[in-house]
């Protein structure tokens, strides 16, 4: 393999696995005015399916909360 030779990567395939979207305190938390704090947490693992071929997760996780600890 030369110096200059750069590994080749690709997307085959993407889908959701998996979706969840809480919002406590709905429909009135949308009145507030107030900015809340936001959260977000990444996550990957990697899994080998088969000889060159690998699923990847990702997970993301986003938490707001107002100042008076009101998850929103």
């Amino acid at each position: 393999m030369s110096e200059n030779a750069q590994p080749v990567f690709s997307i085959e395939k993407l889908y959701v696995k998996d979706l969840s979207v809480e919002v406590p305190h709905a429909p009135q938390i949308y009145l507030e005015r107030e900015a809340p704090q936001i959260n977000v947490q990444l996550r990957t693992e990697g899994n080998g399916v088969d000889e060159g071929v690998f699923e990847v997760a990702l997970t993301v996780t986003v938490t707001a909360k107002l100042p008076d600890d009101r998850t929103v």
